[in-house]
């Protein structure tokens, strides 16, 4: 996207009114154009003690996460899911702390998504 006329009037306008109003702009232009945003996600599989089911789960689908499987439950479970690419660090640097260190976490890019807007 290129500004080819501002509308710039000194003392009325400032530099702050056109870092707001460049992503109304394009947010407008990208629709009218039909465009849809997509951001990977990553298929991923959690093994985590017999008590933290509840924990994690709650942290994942804070994190976006949808589940597609849950098994076990003496002495692990194995939660599987897949999260949006940008979460998945979140998810690495709180999971030892709700696992007490005892959970194995592994990760594999998987499908792009579309982009749900207010998300």
């Amino acid at each position: 996207m290129t500004l080819t006329r501002s509308g710039y009037s000194a003392p009325l306008s400032t530099a702050a009114d056109f870092r707001g109003l460049t992503p109304i702009v394009l947010r407008r232009a990208l629709a009218r154009a039909g465009t849809v945003l997509y951001e990977p996600y990553l298929a991923f599989e959690a093994e985590i003690p017999a008590d933290a089911p509840a924990a994690v789960t709650a942290l994942l689908g804070s994190l976006g996460a949808g589940f597609t499987g849950t098994t076990g439950g003496d002495p692990a479970w194995i939660v599987t899911g897949e999260l949006p690419a940008r979460r998945a660090r979140e998810a690495e640097l709180r999971l030892p702390g709700i696992t007490r260190g005892e959970a194995v976490w592994s990760s594999r890019p998987a499908a792009d998504r579309p982009v749900v807007p207010g998300r």
